[in-house]
Formats: C-alpha cells, sequence, structure tokens
C-alpha cells in the first residue's frame, strides 16, 4: 500500500488501519538497542532474512536477542556510551515498540 488515498462521499469515516513495521525502521532500532542496559522489545517485527542477520548480529555482540513470536526482545549489555543522550534517545524508542 502506498500513496495517497482520496476519499470521497458524504459518510464520515471511521475504522482503523493496520500499519505493518518496516524493515527500514527495526534495523537501526535493533542496532541501537545495544546501548541499552535494560531489555527492550520490538512489537510485530518482519520476519526478513535482515531482521533474523540483525538479531545474530547482536548475539555476536554480546546481547540476549531472540523471537518471541512476532516480537523481539533484547537484553543489551551493561557498556559505557560516550554520548548519554543519544543512549536515551536509543532506549525511549525502543521501548516505545518501534519497529
Amino acid at each position: 500500500m502506498g500513496g495517497d488515498l482520496i476519499i470521497t462521499g458524504g459518510m464520515p469515516l471511521n475504522g482503523t488501519v493496520h500499519i505493518p513495521a518496516a524493515k527500514n525502521s527495526v534495523l537501526p532500532l535493533l542496532a541501537a538497542a545495544l546501548l541499552c542496559n535494560g531489555t527492550v522489545r520490538f512489537l510485530q517485527v518482519p520476519h526478513l532474512a535482515d531482521v533474523d542477520t540483525s538479531v545474530e548480529l547482536l548475539q555476536g555482540a554480546g546481547c540476549t536477542a531472540r523471537w518471541q513470536g512476532s516480537d523481539i526482545t533484547v537484553q543489551g549489555v551493561p557498556s559505557t556510551c560516550r554520548f548519554p543522550a543519544l543512549r536515551r534517545w536509543a532506549c525511549t524508542a525502543g521501548r516505545r515498540g518501534q519497529g
């Protein structure tokens, strides 16, 4: 689904639209999970080869990263980050479940 939606008619709209997660937003957020000391859970992640590779890279970096259904849980390793503002942003974005 892409582009614009043009709605015409005299009836009010109601309902919901499911917007699936995109690989291009999930991959950087998975990498940002490295900066978090706590557990970060990403909801409804597309199960793609690139995402699987990112999970393997996180595991190789010492994180606990695993699929739980369509979600991914990442437990980072305690580390020293020289950019505290970046750490706060990365951890906040991941906890919002973006991905």
